[in-house]
C-alpha cells in the first residue's frame, strides 16, 4: 500500500490521501488477491482461475491463524474467503480486511442466514464452485475496489 511522504496533510489526517494513494496504486498493477479456503484442492482451482483471470493469487491460507497472520504481514488488494476453518470461523479476518478498507468477499456453503450479522451484507458466493462464475465475480469486486477501496 502507498504512504503519503508527509506525515501532517490534510489528506492524511482525514484519510482521503490514504484511500487515494491505495487507488493509484491498485490502478497501477494487478491485484493482489488472498485466497483463503480450507480445501487445498479447491484454492488450487480457484487460484489457477483467478489467475488466468488476471488477477495475482499472492497467497493461499488454509486456517484462520495463517490467514489473520498473512493479513497483518502481506499487502493485498482483495480477499476470498471460505466462512469456516478448522481453527475457527474467518469473522476476524473478515472485521481485520474491514477496518484496513480491503474489499473481501466470502466464499461458501453458508447461506446468508448462516452468516454473523455482521457481515450479512458482505458480498457471498455459493458453493459448490463453479470457477468462471468465481473468477467473474471476483473480477467484479475488483473492478469495485478499483473505483472505491473503502467498500467492503
Amino acid at each position: 500500500m502507498a504512504k503519503l511522504s508527509v506525515s501532517d496533510s490534510p489528506e492524511r489526517r482525514t484519510g482521503f490521501g490514504r484511500a487515494n494513494a491505495r487507488e493509484r496504486s491498485i490502478n497501477q498493477r494487478k491485484l493482489r488477491v488472498l485466497l483463503a479456503e480450507k480445501m487445498h484442492l479447491i484454492a488450487a482451482d480457484l487460484a489457477f482461475e483467478l489467475e488466468q483471470e488476471g488477477l495475482e493469487v499472492t497467497a493461499i491460507t488454509h486456517t484462520l491463524a495463517e490467514t489473520m497472520q498473512l493479513i497483518a504481514r502481506k499487502p493485498i488488494d482483495l480477499a476470498l474467503m471460505n466462512v469456516e476453518f478448522s481453527d475457527g470461523k474467518s469473522y476476524p479476518a473478515a472485521r481485520r480486511l474491514k477496518e484496513a478498507g480491503i474489499p473481501f468477499a466470502f466464499f461458501t456453503t453458508f447461506t446468508q442466514d448462516e452468516i454473523a450479522e455482521d457481515f450479512r451484507t458482505a458480498p457471498c458466493l455459493r458453493k459448490p464452485q463453479d470457477t468462471h462464475r468465481i473468477a467473474a465475480a471476483v473480477k467484479d469486486l475488483a473492478r469495485r475496489a478499483r473505483r472505491d477501496p473503502e467498500i467492503p
